[in-house]
């Protein structure tokens, strides 16, 4: 009997030992591609990652949905340029922070080929408020997606006016990166186009800075659909669990529980919607997205979730392109006492460790079979 059980354990234990070598580190980058003139998905568009010496290390295209994935060995977790080309539309390059497991980047949008320029406005607010104007804040234009910090490729700048208005003109058609700074606020930035002999609209918010302590969590999105609604579930805080969303707005205040407080809800498209924690406790909060009203879906929004703190912003996470429940999107989970960001399967977002032990770490291969180490606790994904 004790033979069996030796050998038992001996097969289990090399089955586990044969997953590891097997195993592929690389990591997966997905997102849509518009066409920033009418926001139709683009299909054909040729994607390509390239390497610090801009050679292509990865290439895919978009299909009918405007859907690419580009899932390669030699994609790694750190910043990745990648390329969006397609006839008739200008070249998009963009500068992307990618970590471990499955990325999806923010919307991306291509201008039509155009011998004209284009304007940019909008209109800048306090992403706490409800359409409080910030007055006298600098915008600066970047060629190119998540470009904020190049000179060279700064093209346009100016500042808001005193309803939080902002002009650029004469802009050539192309993919741009919308920059807003403003003593007091954490420095704010957007993807946008430039359409030729067109003017294109946008609402920009930048978030006040947060106090020592506070978490503060942005949504926005597009057009459609016209209401997106924020879930914060909180672990419990004076013996009582919390669910915070727009019939609970909760209680701003690091004297009074549960000590957050939705500082502002939108119900007519783009947003924000702003959740700010003033004290954070120990156990686990849940940030959840759901659709409530308006045409068109959740994954095709354009959704993104910025998240801030006292030093500025931590990390930003865009809505996949596909969702097991098309109404629901799980977002992430928040660690109090660690101060510790996760996806909902447990995979590091920010910060170190978690109440719950290690980190989930997921190893898998490309014959799609998969070991998995579950936390201390138990817990298996």
């Amino acid at each position: 009997m004790k033979d069996r059980k030796t050998i038992a354990l001996i097969l289990l234990f090399s089955a586990v030992i044969c997953c590891f070598p097997a195993a592929v580190y690389s990591e997966i980058v997905t997102g849509t591609v518009y066409d920033g003139s009418d926001n139709t998905a683009l299909e054909g568009v040729t994607v390509s990652a390239e390497d610090a010496g801009q050679t292509v290390i990865a290439s895919t295209t978009t299909n009918a949905s405007g859907i690419f994935t580009l899932d390669s060995d030699d994609i790694t977790a750190g910043d990745l340029t990648i390329s969006f080309t397609l006839s008739g539309y200008v070249t998009a390059r963009g500068l992307f922070t990618i970590t471990s497991g499955t990325n999806t980047v923010d919307q991306i949008l291509l201008a039509p080929d155009s011998s004209e320029s284009g304007t940019i406005t909008g209109t800048l607010i306090d992403a706490t408020t409800t359409n409080t104007p910030v007055v006298g804040a600098t915008i600066t234009l970047y060629t190119g997606i998540n470009h904020t910090e190049d000179a060279n490729v700064t093209t346009h700048t100016t500042t808001t006016a005193a309803d939080g208005a902002f002009t650029l003109t004469d802009v050539e058609a192309g993919s741009y990166t919308l920059l807003a700074v403003q003593n007091g606020f954490s420095d704010a930035y957007i993807n946008v186009v430039s359409i030729g002999g067109q003017t294109t609209t946008y609402e920009h918010s930048i978030s006040p800075t947060a106090a020592e302590g506070e978490i503060r969590i942005v949504l926005t999105w597009g057009e459609n659909p016209r209401d997106l609604d924020s879930h914060l579930y909180t672990p419990e805080i004076d013996g009582t669990s919390h669910h915070l969303y727009y019939a609970n707005r909760g209680s701003y205040s690091v004297d009074a529980s549960p000590n957050i407080s939705l500082d502002r809800d939108d119900v007519t498209s783009y947003g924000p919607e702003t959740v700010t924690i003033a004290v954070s406790f120990e156990g686990e909060y849940e940030y959840k997205i759901y659709h409530y009203s308006g045409t068109g879906t959740l994954a095709t929004s354009g959704a993104t979730v910025k998240v801030y703190d006292s030093t500025g912003l931590l990390f930003t996470l865009n809505v996949p392109s596909s969702l097991s429940d098309p109404l629901w999107w799980d977002v992430f989970r928040y660690d109090g006492g660690a101060g510790y960001f996760s996806t909902p399967t447990g995979q590091p977002i920010y910060g170190e460790g978690g109440s719950s032990g290690m980190p989930v770490k997921y190893i898998d291969d490309k014959d799609d079979f998969s070991c998995f180490i579950t936390t201390m606790s138990g817990r298996s994904f």
